[in-house]
């Protein structure tokens, strides 16, 4: 039969599945005509108290999710169980044990179930001491379900006999069938399909994530094993992605499959369309183990490496997808967002974006119309507005290179200093205003500078470097609640390009450095000394054991300093590997090993992991430019090879993005000048392209600003000139709407029951979002419902157009007719009648209680008659209009 799974529209039928197609609406599935559809209202992990009998509800009246189960698999046709959208169901004790399988935690499906989630969570609990067991079992050949809009977590697959490991860790199929549409499944491990295992039955994914899931042993797959045995497993997976699973398997096997494995199934078990089956960074080998099966390819896809042999058009074997973690990206379910630069963005042509059944591809994983470029996106998240931008923003008042850069604590750029080929070294500054993108003029320094300016914990701007033919040593502060400059003391000699080093402590360290001038002997010096901001002086420290210049000092993570690479000028050039490490707590310097490669004019950036990230530079000499780039580990004090840059670069800038990946911009090479740009991905290893800059800069600034943007400014340009322009790179996206609507909803609503099937309740309920429009919002019940007596519920949900979900539930409560009567006691009670008529109305009362209708009736209406005849006599006028309208409210309540 064809798998029910397909019907991606579904029309309801009955008035039992009629009840959730207000709140489902959004979700792309509606229940055709089934055999019931159960509303689960309980996260308890409680079993149905008896199967069977068309009830969903557990020993306390609740419908639970294995209940729901329990019914749905006791009755024909297709029956449909609604989650409540976002709510969590935690399982603790597993429901069934198979040999082969091993324990699963819900009742096997064994009869066609469709579960709306609506963002809904299904977990086994993560609390010490609960048993391992996989989430869902699909037993064919009957099982057929389908996971709408639901995340799987944090599934075990355990021992279902001595020595046996079942496999799928998720889910498992034995000869079933499952459709996940819109749906996750992550943290889960199992043998032999850590995600979910695929038994000789027919496994479709779309619009889906598989992730974080590892599969061990065996024949593995850490997201999806598909296993054909004497029968055919297939499975097909379009517009999805497989990321980031781990295979464990044996050694020699490549890990056997990080995304997708396959065991004994011949060719074409396995379809994928439009989608990503990469892992890596966390992949023990291969992203796919096709042992006896050709994986055929619809086109569109992408793998990490070359092992999926996918030859469709569009496939991309060997490229790193780009994609953000595992995050709450809008919609109902976690995604793995587009990065900027990703080779999925707008790479399916819309002819290839549709279904299987040939129908378009309408939306992505979250619910984002789909395309929202010229092309669809491939995997399961449609990417909007994503991309890498350079923007003129003014220029400097005065062309400078080789200037000083510092931030403000205002947010404020400070540009110092510097040469001009006009005007010479320079002492001008320059303040740039990252709100308004404009430039001004501060006060100047006391002396022309081309230096550099590092920012000291209280906020002052330290500016040192050597005078202009004078190398007598200044040094001078900027403190920007003045707009003023002054003295910084006096270092022991003037330096051009040392390193400047704010260390833990809050004082500075500078090292090496070049002099040369009148009636000074020219020199690279290894000497250190220690600037004390608190007390505007400077202490030496011990030399470095190489005299150097245009080196690099970084802080580490640990409090060291490391100083990397540089040159000497006395004599014959000398360009150093060498590397050597400051301690602060001893103000000693000790050897650390070399770098794989001569480098001096290069850059040194400190990574989120604590690693140093070094870029290009000059090689054995000053006519050697380099592309090359490597990582100094301060853990072990080593250095490994990174993936090198596109360009070869000197005196070019490095600057971390918030992203934790580092922009290289502009410097030079053999060829002069540079634009180009490039970004590295540290978890990658990987160097992508960058949009030029619209001007060549050698020796310019580069400031980090709020929003992962980056100033560039001044520098040389085409021809040597000295440039005033200046630019901002920027990430543009991808734009993710994460709000969630605002509902408003009465707090409380308490009636009475006018009828034997409680009330009609009527109630205002309504939703806002931040975009200006909610796509879907229902309550249910719904407003001008028949409400039992008793405490019921109200859940209002309601989506926007990005797929973001919210509920919000209040409580109706209908006093029902024993309740109403309790109340018409305490009234009669409390008005102080004569002993005789209080007695025998509340006997009246007392058998109307006591009594089945037409008897109880009988005695509300006998009841009613005392009053009235006792109406300006032993009762007030509106003391007995009270007790007639109360009881007449009962009269109804029993069906009279």
């Amino acid at each position: 039969m064809i798998h029910q799974a397909y019907r991606h529209k579904l029309v309801a039928k009955s008035t039992a599945a009629l009840v959730m197609v207000g709140a489902f609406a959004s979700m792309g599935l509606v229940t055709e005509a089934s055999a019931a559809t159960f509303i689960v209202n309980s996260t308890v992990d409680s079993v149905d108290s008896n199967p069977g009998n068309g009830v969903c509800a557990d020993a306390s009246g609740n419908c639970t999710l294995k209940a729901a189960i329990m019914e749905a698999n006791a009755l024909a046709g297709t029956d449909t169980i609604n989650l409540a959208p976002g709510g969590t169901y935690t399982l603790t004790a597993v429901d069934n044990t198979w040999y082969y399988g091993g324990p699963t935690g819900l009742p096997w499906i064994t009869s066609v179930i469709i579960i709306n989630g609506g963002g809904a969570t299904i977990q086994r609990s993560s609390t010490a001491g609960t048993p391992d067991f996989r989430i869902f079992y699909i037993g064919g050949p009957a099982g057929d379900l389908t996971l709408n809009e639901v995340t799987i977590r944090g599934g075990r697959s355990a021992s279902g006999a001595p020595g046996y490991i079942g496999g799928g860790g998720g889910l498992r199929i034995d000869a079933g069938k499952l459709l996940l549409v819109k749906s996750t499944v992550t943290d889960s491990w199992g043998n032999e399909g850590g995600g979910i295992y695929n038994f000789c039955g027919t496994l479709i994914i779309e619009n889906s994530t598989i992730s974080r899931n590892t599969g061990f042993g065996g024949r593995t797959g850490g997201g999806v094993l598909n296993f054909s045995s004497s029968c055919q497993a297939t499975t097909t997976i379009i517009n999805s992605t497989i990321f980031e699973n781990r295979a464990d398997g044996p050694p020699g096997f490549q890990g056997r499959g990080d995304a997708i494995a396959d065991a004994f199934s011949p060719a074409g078990s396995i379809v994928v369309k439009n989608s990503i089956l990469a892992s890596p960074t966390q992949g023990m080998g291969n992203d796919c183990h096709i042992n006896n099966s050709v994986l055929t390819s619809q086109g569109n896809n992408i793998a990490s490496d070359n092992s999926c042999g996918l030859t469709g058009s569009g496939d991309r074997n060997g490229i790193d997808p780009l994609l953000g973690s595992l995050a709450a990206n809008g919609g109902p379910t976690m995604t793995h967002a587009l990065l900027a630069g990703s080779p999925a963005l707008n790479a399916v042509p819309l002819t290839n974006c549709t279904t299987t059944a040939g129908t378009p591809l309408a939306i992505d994983q979250r619910g984002t119309a789909r395309p929202q470029g010229p092309a669809c996106d491939i995997g399961a998240f449609e990417a909007t507005n994503i991309a890498e931008s350079w923007t003129p923003t003014g220029a400097t008042v005065i062309q400078r290179a080789f200037s000083g850069v510092a931030k403000l604590p205002s947010g404020k750029i400070l540009v110092v200093g510097g040469y001009n080929f006009n005007l010479g070294y320079l002492n001008s500054v320059d303040l740039y205003n990252p709100v308004t993108g404009t430039w001004t003029l501060a006060s100047p320094m006391p002396t022309s500078h081309r230096l550099i300016a590092t920012a000291l914990p209280n906020g002052d701007v330290l500016a040192l470097g050597d005078d202009t033919g004078d190398p007598k040593p200044t040094a001078y502060r900027y403190n920007e609640g003045t707009g003023s400059w002054s003295s910084a003391g006096t270092p022991s000699i003037s330096r051009f390009s040392p390193v400047s080093v704010v260390l833990s402590s809050g004082k500075v360290l500078l090292a090496g450095g070049y002099v040369g001038g009148p009636g000074v002997a020219s020199g690279t010096y290894a000497t250190a000394e220690v600037f004390d901001s608190a007390t505007n002086t400077w202490s030496p420290v011990a030399s470095m054991g190489t005299s150097r210049f245009v080196h690099t000092g970084t802080l580490l993570p640990n409090g060291k300093v490391l100083v990397a690479g540089g040159s000497q000028r006395d004599g014959p050039t000398l360009i150093y590997s060498s590397a050597e490490l400051f301690d602060p707590t001893n103000s000693t310097w000790t050897s650390t090993a070399p770098m794989s490669q001569q480098r001096a004019s290069h850059t040194a950036t400190l990574l989120p992991s604590g690693k140093v990230l070094v870029t290009g530079g000059y090689a054995s000499d000053y006519s050697i430019y380099q592309a090359t780039a490597e990582l100094f580990d301060p853990s072990s004090n080593t250095w490994s090879s990174a993936a090198p840059m596109g360009t070869t670069r000197i005196r070019h800038t490095a600057v971390l993005l918030e992203s934790g990946k580092v922009l290289v911009a502009g410097g030079r090479n053999s060829g002069g000048e540079l634009s180009s740009a490039e970004v590295y991905d540290p978890a990658t290893n990987t160097w992508t392209p960058a949009p030029s800059m619209s001007n060549a800069r050698d020796g310019h600034v580069a400031a980090a600003l709020p929003g992962g943007k980056v100033l560039v400014a001044g520098g040389l340009t085409t021809g040597g000139a000295t440039t005033a322009s200046a630019e901002i790179y920027q990430v543009v996206g991808p734009v993710v709407d994460t709000t969630p609507p605002v509902i408003t909803t009465p707090a409380y609503i308490a009636v009475d029951a006018t009828s034997p099937a409680g009330a009609l309740v009527a109630y205002v309920a309504s939703a806002t979002d931040d975009s200006g429009t909610v796509s879907s919002f229902a309550c249910l019940p719904g407003s001008a419902s028949i409400f039992p007596a008793g405490d019921t519920q109200v859940m209002c949900t309601a989506f926007d157009v990005a797929g973001n979900m919210a509920s919000k539930s209040f409580t109706v409560t209908v006093i029902g007719a024993s309740a109403q009567l309790a109340k018409l006691v305490a009234i009669v009670n409390g008005f102080g009648l004569p002993k005789g008529i209080e007695t025998s109305l509340l006997a009246q009362l007392s058998a109307a209680g006591k009594s089945n209708p037409p008897a109880s009736c009988n005695q509300l209406q006998a009841f009613m008659n005392d009053v009235k005849a006792q109406s300006g006599k032993a009762l007030t006028a509106a003391q007995a209009s009270q007790l007639v309208s109360a009881a007449q409210k009962i009269f109804a309540a029993f069906g009279c």
